[in-house]
């Protein structure tokens, strides 16, 4: 039986296939070389050009710019420092963005990062939301920060002039100062800050509200008084009631108790000869301050 050869064309088509494919390993083989060299090309530049000074940064250089108006300036100065990145790191560094946000989230004037932005002629975009303070929270003789949520900020102080913020007091809570950072325990001055936010709201100019009484907050005293209770500046007692997030039946909004309020001071022309003034309730009661027990005569003596 003769062998049977297959056609010329065949075997000159199988061997430029063959050599074809050798080709195409070769070009990507090539390809594949070309990749990674440049990849340790671009690699080995990368962490030369993050030595260099210009992408050299410090964390002591930080500064905080277009503050809002309560921040003061030592209080920007805890702001501007990031929590655990004391010594210098390079704009080129590998996940130093997410370094950067880890660091400011920790600190406890910070609410939340909202981005970093690396600017490649060497500085760093970080944009913030800060905690705002809301109260003055006064323990003793010690005198602390609040934001809205009850969360102590940093600083203490002996002098409430010391401060230096304009802020209600909230006085008479029941525990004492957290940590830096953590939020009041119990409810009493989380209320309380959560009433001072409130009062933000609204023009409260004709009334000066000084401080914000907490000690009954949760009836801690008596469930028939007013959880909350608002003083002025001339002693005057606002009975507010309980706090804004409050969902107990009847309470009233905190728009309806402030209107009510305005319309005391309009109608009796102030609360200095107030002794309180019930706005938790509609319509508002009020008592007048108890007459002197005696009167004042001006009288001269004749020789």
């Amino acid at each position: 039986m003769s062998e049977r050869k297959l056609p010329l064309f065949v075997k000159i088509s199988r061997a430029k296939g063959k050599e074809k494919i050798k080709k195409i390993g070769l070009r990507v083989g090539l390809a594949i070389f070309i990749l990674i060299f440049g990849w340790l090309l671009f690699r080995g530049l990368w962490q030369y050009a993050a030595t260099l000074p210009q992408y050299q940064l410090s964390p002591a250089t930080a500064k905080v710019t277009r503050a809002p108006s309560w921040l003061k300036e030592d209080f920007a100065k805890e702001v501007a420092r990031p929590s655990g990145l004391e010594e210098n790191f390079s704009l080129l560094e590998s996940g130093i963005s997410q370094r950067l946000a880890d660091s400011f989230s920790r600190n406890p004037w910070v609410r939340k990062v909202k981005f970093v932005e690396r600017d490649f002629s060497g500085k760093v975009r970080i944009g913030l939301i800060l905690r705002q303070p809301v109260a003055i929270v006064r323990k003793g003789v010690e005198f602390y920060l609040v934001d809205i949520d009850g969360r102590r900020l940093p600083g203490m102080w002996l002098k409430r002039r010391a401060v230096g913020l304009d802020l209600p007091l909230i006085i008479n809570m029941e525990k004492g100062a957290p940590e830096v950072g953590e939020i009041w325990p119990g409810k009493d001055v989380c209320h309380g800050a959560a009433v001072a936010h409130c009062l933000t709201s609204f023009d409260l100019s004709q009334v000066n509200i000084t401080a914000i009484d907490v000690a009954n907050v949760g009836g801690r005293f008596s469930p028939y008084q007013r959880e909350i209770v608002l003083l002025t500046d001339k002693g005057t007692r606002i009975l507010w009631g309980r706090a804004p997030h409050s969902s107990s039946p009847g309470e009233l909004t905190p728009a309806t108790k402030i209107a009510l309020l305005l319309g005391v001071v309009s109608k009796e022309g102030g609360l200095d000869h107030l002794e309180y003034v019930d706005i938790s309730i509609h319509p508002p009661v009020k008592k007048l301050r108890a007459a002197f027990p005696y009167q004042t005569l001006d009288f001269t003596l004749s020789e």
